[in-house]
């Protein structure tokens, strides 16, 4: 009876330690300040998104809460500042403003769209509580249904232009668009990419991502009649398949109205300049300069500092063939690796009523010699288990110094 007794009073003294640890726990755990707000003016205290995502992975939905959360209009979000894990710090919170709430939806919207998924559903409502101190604190909630997520069908690419049409499917296999994948902004914006750096890649320099232009199935009803913006024609489409169980969108890739033809002209190399000791000022039509013709390119040169095979070997552009942006950067960079030129730049100058390209290489060299040099300073003391057990004791102090002398253009081939 006495060993029950005991346990039961030790039962009680552990039940109440409980509940003292669990009720300092979530009083410490509510321990919220708010600093510098405007008394008896409604601020946001928080914001909730519940987030409804059928069909989406969990770290998926994770993601894309995570995003929603950041198309909070500044207006409406919070500063919160944590110390010591438990004391939560509200700084300067906005005053609650109905205009931001509404731009935070519409900015969610958007992030929605951009993610693939047109027709999502969002509604939101806030609370106000009063508090002390003349506080009114107001949560916002947001309840996001994405919806269905529109898939790609298939990808087409529209140019008429025959080469350009042949370029685009002969790479096909490397777009970003798959069929039975979401349609996404970004992927869109990075299949135009890729296809601008192919038709670079095959003469067309001056083609850029203003030329393409992506739209949706238009043999749907919906879409007989569309803005020039393709993702209001997405949306468009995605209201049309909005009934359908998957909606789907057949993408196309068409050229743009071009008010300058040369856009769809292909180009080609001709006369190479490459100045090792480039001057400002230089002009690849000065005669005053001395120059030499080798292997195709032609060097413009003040004084003899490099060999022509070291300039040779590293010039990626060839006369007569056809311009590649590849190779135009792969000369700057090259040159530029090898330390002995600042900042490599080439210039295009197109030949007047022609496909031509001059190409005017650049380099200006770096000082010949540097000189580096560096102190490093040791220390350890002295206190090993076999010098305590002799009887010494001592500290070692090191000092060395490192000096280097680098030649950045040894017998002219750097």
């Amino acid at each position: 009876m006495k060993w029950l007794r005991f346990s039961k009073i030790h039962a009680s003294f552990y039940s109440r330690v409980y509940s003292y640890v669990l009720l300092s726990a979530l009083f410490l755990s509510s321990c919220t300040i708010v600093q510098k707000y405007q008394k008896n003016v409604p601020f946001v205290f928080k914001n909730n998104i519940e987030l409804k995502a059928d069909g989406v992975s969990k770290d998926e939905k994770a993601a894309i809460k995570s995003r929603l959360y950041t198309q909070i209009d500044d207006s409406a979000r919070t500063n919160i500042k944590d110390k010591f894990f438990i004391l939560h710090y509200y700084i300067r919170p906005p005053a609650f403003d109905t205009n931001a709430v509404k731009d935070s939806k519409s900015n969610m919207h958007l992030a929605l769209r951009n993610l693939g998924f047109y027709n999502p559903d969002i509604t939101y409502n806030y609370d106000t509580v009063a508090a002390k101190k003349k506080q009114e604190r107001v949560t916002i909630n947001y309840k996001v249904n994405v919806g269905k997520r529109t898939m790609i069908d298939t990808v087409a690419y529209i140019f008429d232009h025959p080469e350009l049409e042949k370029l685009a499917l002969e790479t096909k296999k490397e777009t970003f668009l798959k069929p039975g994948m979401p349609v996404t902004k970004s992927d869109i914006s990075l299949e135009t990419n890729r296809l601008v750096n192919v038709f670079k890649n095959n003469g067309y320099y001056k083609f850029t991502a203003d030329e393409i232009r992506a739209t949706g199935d238009t043999s749907i009803e919906a879409l007989t009649s569309v803005s020039e913006d393709p993702f209001e024609q997405l949306r468009l489409l995605a209201e049309a398949n909005e009934k359908r169980n998957k909606p789907t969108i057949k993408l196309a890739f068409i050229l743009n109205k071009l008010p300058d033809t040369s856009i769809l002209t292909k180009y080609y190399v001709n006369d190479i300049y490459v100045f090792p000791d480039y001057k400002i000022g230089d002009s690849y039509r000065d005669s005053s300069i001395k120059e030499i013709v080798y292997n195709d390119f032609t060097i413009k040169y003040h004084r003899n500092l490099f060999k022509n095979s070291l300039l040779d070997e590293n010039l990626s552009l060839k006369k007569g063939v056809v311009f590649r942006q590849s190779d135009y950067f792969n000369t700057i960079n090259d040159y530029y690796k090898l330390g002995v030129w600042e900042s490599p730049n080439i210039d295009i100058i197109e030949q007047k009523d022609t496909n031509l390209l001059n190409m005017v290489v650049k380099l200006e060299p770096l000082k010949k010699y540097a000189l580096d040099g560096n102190i490093e300073i040791s220390y350890s003391a002295n206190n090993t288990t076999s010098n305590i057990a002799t009887g010494t004791y001592g500290n070692l102090l090191g000092l060395s110094a490192n000096l280097a002398l680098t030649d950045r253009n040894l017998a002219k081939s750097a």
